[in-house]
This record gives structure tokens, C-alpha cells and sequence, in this order.
């Protein structure tokens, strides 16, 4: 099961490149992409099914997916679990929990678990804290991917006509049309192919932006925190007739990974490098959508990543001894 689960994440990648567009900013910025070695190993376990991480001030967090322990908390040293979140449904657990990496909060020191299954928030410093619930926010609950803050949250509602939905923590909604000029048919036609529609989004209300990526459009948007379009490095041509195509396509569909901090915005991007072996990616941008640098990704990473600073890349990476499978926490220099 585990092999299947990880054969399904990598192939779990978005059509690469749109023909008629001249300039890439997510899949082919690549060429010149630094190579990254594991610099340490923090912590390795055998016993859970480690996908993601994040780092606050210091202490790791991790996901685990394979037993009723949804989430660890390392103590600073990685050498024992200090705490843990399980799987129930109590008011400070979860059903399917996910970090919320996307957004640049002014608490820097807590993790931000998105609950989405139940539509719940919950900020984790020292213990689990109900920030958003169903009852004080109940659009939460229909949000794809959520970029959660202190004062608002922004993601896709599923199966939504718009781009994007930015809600205010005590409700009140923004919708962003799309910034892609398509037929009302086809985008109607498209409702139903939620994950191509998806675009991944990125906050940071320090610089008045978000950033919303797309790996099937190959594109960026900018826009401020009020949904006002800045720029955008796709022209604004007509895209149904490479979207007509989709339904004959036999490939899966996702989105990048964003991960915000303060001074750019890091997205986790996957290349095919043939029909059956990919390379994966982290594109640094600054905030106005500019490409900055990318780094290749160590081998055998799997899932999420955390970025601590700015020149610290944490991520998960797995091997197999014997019958065992190991998932090994490693910190990689970013220069």
C-alpha cells in the first residue's frame, strides 16, 4: 500500500507546458537548477508513513498518514516525539489534516493544520487551538487548498466558476475571476475537472500580493490582497482549444507546492523527464512572481517540505532496507 500511495504522489503531476506560450515560469526554468545533497539527518523512523513536515521557530512538526497518529512534534533536538494530534473527532483532532504552508502569518512561531474534511483550523504552538470552525466560517469546508492567516483565507472553492475566493475570518467573500480567457461552454464543461482548474495560492499580506500558480497553464498570476490583478505571465489568449483536449488525455492531474516565507515564495515542481522518470523541483520567486532560483530536489524525496529561513530546505526522504521502508527528515543547504 505504501508503494502504491507513493507511485500515485509522483505521478500526480499536471501536463507540463502550453504550446502556444513563449515564456515558462514553472516548468522550464529549470535547466540551470542547483543540485542539492542532504547536508544532516534529523530524525528516521520506520514505524510511520512520514508525507509531510513544516518547522516553527526551530521544532519540527510531521504528517503521518498510516495509523491513528495524524501529526508528530519533535522536540528541538529531533530526538523524541514531544507531542502529537490524533485522528478522531474531538475539538483538537483531526479527520485529514494538512499543514497550511502558504501563507505568511504575523505568529511565525505556530503551525497552522487545516482540518478540510470537517472545516476546521487549527494553530498548534504548544497545544492545539481551534482557530476556524464550521460554525464561525462555514465556507471553509468547500475551500480546495486554503492559504489561512490571521485575518483571512484564500482558496478555491470546489467545482466554483472563479479563480479563487478570499473570505474574511468572520465572513464576507471576494470572488477573482479567472485571469484566462475561455468560452462559457468550456469553462462549464471544465467544472468538473476541478484539479486542472486549481491553481495552488500563496499570501503574504506584508507585500500586499498573492501568487497563484498553475502547473497545467504553466503560469503565475499576481494579484494584491484585495484580488486586484497586477500581472500575469501568461498572454491573455483564448485557451479552449488546448483545454478541449482534456477529456482525451490519460494522465492524473495536481498542483505545486507552495511554501511562503516573508522574502519570496518557494513552489515544489515535477518534471517529466520521460514517460516514466520525473525530477522534481524548488523554483524560488519573489513575491511580484519573478523567478529567482532553482534547486533540484535530493533523491527519494517524497511529499511536503519546509523552508527555515532562508537558506535551509527541509524535506522527507525514503529508502528501503530489506523489508524495511525508512523515511529520514534531512536538512539541505540552499545557496
Amino acid at each position: 500500500m505504501k508503494r502504491l500511495f507513493l507511485c500515485f504522489t509522483l505521478a500526480s503531476f499536471v501536463l507540463a507546458g502550453c504550446k502556444k506560450q513563449n515564456v515558462s515560469r514553472l516548468s522550464t526554468l529549470v535547466e540551470s537548477a542547483d543540485s542539492l545533497v542532504n547536508s544532516d539527518t534529523l530524525y528516521t523512523t520506520d514505524e510511520l508513513f512520514i508525507q509531510n513536515i513544516d518547522i516553527k521557530n526551530g521544532r519540527i512538526a510531521l504528517q503521518n498518514i498510516n495509523s491513528n497518529i495524524a501529526f508528530i512534534f519533535l522536540d528541538k533536538d529531533c530526538n523524541s516525539i514531544e507531542d502529537s494530534i490524533i485522528v478522531g473527532s474531538g475539538p483538537n483532532d483531526v479527520v485529514s489534516g494538512r499543514f497550511i504552508k502558504t501563507f505568511v502569518n504575523s505568529d511565525n512561531n505556530s503551525f497552522v493544520i487545516c482540518d478540510g474534511s470537517v472545516g476546521k483550523i487549527l494553530k498548534v504552538k504548544s497545544t492545539p487551538e481551534i482557530m476556524v470552525s464550521p460554525e464561525s466560517n462555514p465556507g471553509i469546508i468547500h475551500l480546495g487548498e486554503p492559504a489561512f492567516g490571521d485575518s483571512m483565507f484564500a482558496g478555491h472553492k470546489l467545482e466554483s466558476p472563479y479563480l479563487f475566493t478570499i473570505s474574511g475570518i468572520n465572513g464576507g467573500d471576494t470572488d477573482v475571476d479567472y485571469y484566462l480567457t475561455m468560452s462559457d461552454e468550456i469553462k462549464k464543461e471544465l467544472s468538473s475537472y476541478d484539479m486542472i482548474m486549481r491553481h495552488s495560492i500563496a499570501v503574504n499580506p506584508n507585500k500586499n500580493r498573492i501568487l497563484a500558480f498553475s502547473f497545467f497553464f504553466d503560469a503565475i498570476a499576481v494579484y494584491d490582497t484585495d484580488g486586484k490583478l497586477i500581472r500575469t505571465n501568461r498572454n491573455a489568449y483564448d485557451v479552449s482549444e488546448e483545454l478541449g483536449a482534456i477529456q482525451n488525455q490519460g494522465v492524473y492531474w495536481s498542483y505545486c507546492l507552495p511554501y511562503a516565507t516573508d522574502d519570496a515564495c518557494y513552489v515544489k515542481v515535477i518534471k517529466y523527464v520521460d514517460n516514466k522518470n520525473t525530477k522534481m523541483y524548488l523554483n524560488k520567486y519573489d513575491w511580484d512572481g519573478e523567478f529567482i532560483k532553482s534547486y533540484i530536489f535530493p533523491k527519494n524525496a517524497v511529499g511536503g517540505y519546509a523552508i527555515g529561513g532562508d537558506s535551509e530546505l527541509y524535506c522527507i526522504v525514503s529508502d528501503i532496507e530489506g523489508t524495511n521502508e525508512y523515511y529520514h527528515v534531512v536538512l539541505c543547504e540552499l545557496k
